[in-house]
């Protein structure tokens, strides 16, 4: 590559005092947008996920421009995501420039169009952008790649990928268990396919054998740059079985292991008791290291792309979204009082982090 800074395979983070993102026009029910990052760069760091993990700083001005931003990305508008005092927003973006003020400006495409939260200023903001052209296409550590796309399913009901990423130098094991509350309104698949064949991808009624079912527990075991997908085939119509404990719980440990801290991914379910939205719970775990309870077990951005051969890529990152907490609840994101908020399809990324 020209840029001699940054290698491939690499994710870019930089922070701002402000970030405005700005509507530019309309054009045929399409709406368009622009990022305006104010003032200097702070903390740009670029973190290469394969063949080897490696961390360095660089300038936001050798990144801006046509050229330089070809040197990176190819062809390729890279998926980004920026977070501000719990706001959050995904979207592609376009080679940035400079302007005689010191401002660097991006043409963007949010991820989700139904949004109008999206304009207006971002304090004290974090841009992360994912991430710069492979050095070896098939050596991406936290890609896979060669699933049909997502499948398509009623209005009632979702089928959510969970991505999850070992990069670690050394093998690990976690476990996904759904709790008896919702064993009539949750699966766990290896496939897409397999989740959208259930009657968790359909809106028929279900067996309505009442709230004592078994918990769900899966156990996944990943070696070290290894990543692997499972689906949670969620929602219906028709009947609601959700007892009190109403949440999937993901942790990074074996399950049933003694002092083991969760990630709990709260189920909400509309009046039609059709999918509504997972909403992200834990406490006593979070951030890097070994003393997080979970070795290093965090939740981390990810996203998916539909290829044009018909296949879907799930990238995950390093991008913690769990920062350590002895005490976060449900709706109470950070200190922030923001709720994490998974939609319908929406990937979630969880990965050991050294």
């Amino acid at each position: 590559m020209a840029n001699q800074t940054i290698p491939g395979n690499s994710d870019l983070t930089a922070q701002f005092t402000e970030i405005e993102i700005v509507r530019t026009g309309s054009k045929g029910g399409k709406i368009s947008y622009k990022l305006v990052a104010r003032g200097e760069a702070l903390g740009a760091r670029w973190l290469q996920t394969s063949p080897s993990r490696k961390t360095g700083t660089f300038s936001f001005d050798s990144i801006t421009g046509k050229s330089a931003w070809k040197d990176l990305f190819a062809n390729d508008n890279p998926n980004s995501f920026l977070t501000s005092e719990g706001r959050s927003i995904s979207f592609d973006t376009g080679h940035f420039r400079k302007t005689r003020k010191g401002d660097y400006v991006s043409r963007i495409s949010p991820n989700d169009l139904n949004r109008d939260d999206i304009t207006g200023s971002w304090k004290n903001a974090s841009l992360f952008i994912d991430s710069t052209a492979n050095d070896d296409a098939n050596n991406v550590a936290g890609a896979i790649t060669g699933f049909g796309l997502m499948p398509m399913v009623c209005g009632g009901s979702s089928i959510t990928p969970v991505v999850i990423t070992n990069y670690t130098n050394v093998q690990q094991t976690g476990s996904i268990t759904v709790n008896p509350g919702l064993a009539n309104e949750v699966g766990v698949f290896a496939t897409a396919a397999d989740a959208q064949q259930s009657p968790y991808g359909t809106c028929t009624q279900r067996n309505q054998g009442g709230g004592n079912n078994p918990a769900i527990q899966e156990n996944f075991t990943l070696q070290p740059g290894q990543t692997a997908v499972y689906y949670l085939g969620m929602g219906g119509q028709d009947y609601n079985l959700i007892g009190t404990s109403n949440n999937i719980a993901i942790g990074g440990l074996p399950g049933g292991t003694a002092n083991q801290s969760w990630y709990d991914f709260w189920l909400s379910l509309t009046a039609d008791e059709g999918y509504d939205k997972l909403t992200l719970n834990y406490s006593g775990t979070g951030g890097p290291g070994a003393n997080n309870g979970q070795n290093g077990f965090n939740v981390t951005m990810a996203t998916q792309t539909n290829n044009p051969d018909g296949s879907t890529t799930f990238q995950n990152s390093q991008t913690i979204f769990s920062p350590y907490s002895s005490s976060n609840t449900n709706g109470n994101w950070n200190g922030t009082g923001e709720p994490v908020i998974y939609w319908a399809n929406q990937p979630i990324g969880l990965a050991w982090i050294d």
